[in-house]
C-alpha cells in the first residue's frame, strides 16, 4: 500500500544561504515547487498568492467539488460533451441548488439517503387534461435510479481519487422502486423486412435522407457512427465502412451488405457525391434529424414506431436468435454482454438462439464435428418378391 499523499499547502518563507535568497515551497497535487525572493516582503506575497490558488477541501462547496469531478471525467476520463452534460443534469436533479451552495463537508450519509428519497417521493408534471388542467405522475424509476449512479461515481470519487471526503456518502444508498424496464422496443421480423422495403423506396426516390435510417437496422450502426461517415470511410468499392472512434479502440470496421437491400451502393453513391476526402455523407449532421426520419419511414411502412436504438436492438435479436454467439454480437456492436442482456435481447432471443444451435447440429452442422455423410441413413425401401409386404 502506497503512502498517502500530503495535502496541499504552502509552506512559510526561509532564508537560503546558499543561494542568498528567500524561498518558498508550496505542495501541490502531491508537486513540491520552490521560489526564489529577492527579499522578505516578495517573499509573503508570493506566499498569499499560493495560497488564493491552493484547493481546501473543507472549504469546497458541493459545486465546486461537482465541477472537479466533471473536469476530471473530461480530461483523465475522456468522457465525450454529452456524457458530461448528463451527469451534471443527474447531479443536478438528485441534489437542489440550496444543497449544491453547502459546503461538501455537510454531506454525510443520513443527508444523501434523505435527498435521495426525497427525489423518489417528488412528483413530476406530467400532460394537461382535456381542460387545460396540469396533471402530475411518479418520477420514473429509471430517472431517480439513473441520477443516483452518477452520484455514486461521484461520491466515489471525492473518497478516492478527489480526497475530498474521508467516505463516500453515497456509497450505502439502495435504489428503489426495483429494476427499471430497460428493454427497448423491437420490431419482428415482417415489420422489419418492410421498414426497409419503405427506406430504399425513399432512397429510390431521392430522398436521402432514409439512408441515415437502414444502417441502424441493417448492419447495428449507431447514429453517432452513421452521421460520422466520410468519404474516406467507404472503402474496396463499398464492401467495408470504417468508423473512427475516440478513445482505445480507434476505428471500427463494418462489412457492408447488398442483397436484398442495396446497402452497398447507396453508400457508393453518397461517396462519389462528396467532394473531398474527409466531408461527410449525410447532408445533415443533428441525432434529431436521424430520429424524426426513423419515425417517419415507421409510419409510412405501417409498423410500430420506435427509435434508431430500437432499430440496433431489433438488429442484435434477429443475430441472436439466427444462432450468433451472443458475445461475438455484443462485441461487434460495441457494447458487453451485460449491456445486451439489460437493454437489447430479451430472454426469448437467447432461448431461440440456443435452440437454433441444437438444431444445427441434429441437422448435420459442423458445430459438434458432426459431417452430413455421418449420419444414420434411413433403410431404403425393398421390393418383396412376392409383391407383397412382409415376409
Amino acid at each position: 500500500m502506497g503512502r498517502k499523499r500530503a495535502p496541499d499547502r504552502v509552506l512559510n518563507p526561509q532564508w537560503n544561504e546558499k543561494r542568498q535568497c528567500w524561498i518558498v515551497t508550496s505542495f501541490k497535487a502531491g508537486k513540491r515547487t520552490r521560489t526564489a525572493c529577492k527579499d522578505e516582503v516578495e517573499a509573503e506575497e508570493v506566499k498569499r498568492g499560493i495560497e488564493a490558488t491552493l484547493r481546501r477541501p473543507e472549504e469546497l462547496t458541493v459545486q465546486q467539488a461537482i465541477d472537479e469531478w466533471l473536469e476530471y471525467q473530461r480530461v483523465d476520463r475522456g468522457n465525450k460533451p454529452r456524457s458530461i452534460k448528463r451527469y451534471r443534469y443527474e447531479l443536478d436533479t438528485l441534489l437542489p441548488e440550496a444543497t449544491r451552495e453547502q459546503l461538501l463537508q455537510c454531506l454525510t450519509p443520513h443527508r444523501a439517503e434523505a435527498l435521495y428519497r426525497a427525489l423518489v417521493k417528488v412528483p413530476v408534471r406530467g400532460r394537461k387534461t382535456d381542460e387545460g388542467e396540469r396533471t402530475f405522475k411518479p418520477r420514473a424509476v429509471a430517472t431517480h435510479q439513473g441520477a443516483l449512479q452518477a452520484a455514486k461515481f461521484f461520491g466515489a470519487w471525492c473518497a478516492g481519487k478527489g480526497r475530498l471526503l474521508k467516505a463516500d456518502p453515497f456509497a450505502a444508498v439502495e435504489p428503489l422502486g426495483g429494476a427499471p424496464n430497460r428493454g427497448k422496443k423491437k420490431l419482428r421480423e415482417d415489420e422489419a423486412v418492410r421498414f426497409l422495403d419503405e427506406a430504399f423506396a425513399w432512397i429510390g426516390k431521392g430522398r436521402v435522407r432514409a439512408a441515415s435510417a437502414a444502417p441502424a437496422l441493417l448492419m447495428g450502426m449507431r447514429v453517432g457512427e452513421i452521421l460520422s461517415l466520410r468519404k474516406r470511410s467507404v472503402q474496396l468499392g463499398g464492401v467495408f465502412l470504417y468508423v473512427e472512434e475516440e478513445g482505445k479502440t480507434g476505428e471500427r470496421k463494418y462489412r457492408v451488405p447488398n442483397e436484398p437491400w442495396p446497402m452497398r451502393d447507396v453508400f457508393l453513391a453518397l461517396a462519389a457525391a462528396a467532394a473531398e476526402p474527409m466531408s461527410y455523407l449525410l447532408p445533415f449532421r443533428t441525432r434529431q434529424h436521424v430520429l424524426d426520419t426513423v419515425r417517419d419511414i415507421c409510419a409510412a411502412a405501417c409498423v410500430p414506431r420506435v427509435t434508431t436504438q430500437g432499430l440496433r436492438a431489433t438488429h442484435e435479436q434477429i443475430a441472436i436468435e439466427a444462432g450468433g454467439s451472443p458475445d461475438t454480437v455484443a462485441g461487434s456492436l460495441g457494447h458487453t454482454r451485460q449491456v445486451q442482456a439489460q437493454h437489447y435481447v430479451s430472454p426469448s432471443g437467447y432461448a431461440a438462439g440456443t435452440q437454433h444451435r441444437v438444431l444445427t447440429v441434429l441437422r448435420g452442422g459442423k458445430d459438434q464435428n458432426i459431417e452430413p455423410q455421418n449420419r444414420p441413413q434411413a433403410p431404403a425401401e425393398v421390393d418383396s418378391p412376392t409383391g407383397t409386404d412382409g415376409p
